[in-house]
């Protein structure tokens, strides 16, 4: 049971941090999945939008369970209530990734993190237009489903 000293987060936390995930995904042009299992799976109640955008890891597809094995080499990076971390180790975690797989975790989106991955990425963000998204979490969730 939570208490104020444990916290524990839902599924609002858990979309948020998908959102946050998805743009750094956007932004470094990698390939984007979402492994939601437990407590159901997450496409028994919302499916990909579009077919060119199926966020779902399929039995053909590696799990990332198997991916942070130490068979595999890949870590899983957990950002969950840390998102600060996550703008501060993600070039290093870039140059690391085995493969060009990185297994990330996170539950926060805020416009503050939203801010900082897009002077980041300025670039990429200007090319893709999100500079001028004026709801990129309300963007992002109509695009995933």
């Amino acid at each position: 049971k939570p208490t104020p000293k444990n916290a524990c987060g839902g599924h609002a936390d858990r979309l948020k941090g998908i959102v946050m995930l998805f743009y750094v995904a956007v932004l470094l042009k990698a390939n984007f999945f979402i492994d939601w299992e437990d407590p159901s799976a997450l496409d028994d109640y919302l499916m990909p939008k579009h077919q060119d955008l199926d966020w779902r890891l399929r039995k053909s597809r590696l799990y990332t369970s198997q991916f942070h094995s130490k068979k595999t080499g890949h870590e899983l990076h957990n950002f969950v209530d840390h998102g600060d971390d996550l703008m501060r180790k993600l070039p290093s975690l870039l140059m690391q990734a085995k493969n060009g797989v990185l297994i990330m975790r996170a539950n926060q989106f805020r416009n503050s993190l939203y801010q900082d991955l897009l002077r980041a990425y300025s670039s990429e963000a200007q090319e893709l237009g999100l500079h001028c998204v004026s709801n990129p979490m309300r963007l992002a969730l109509e695009l995933l489903f």
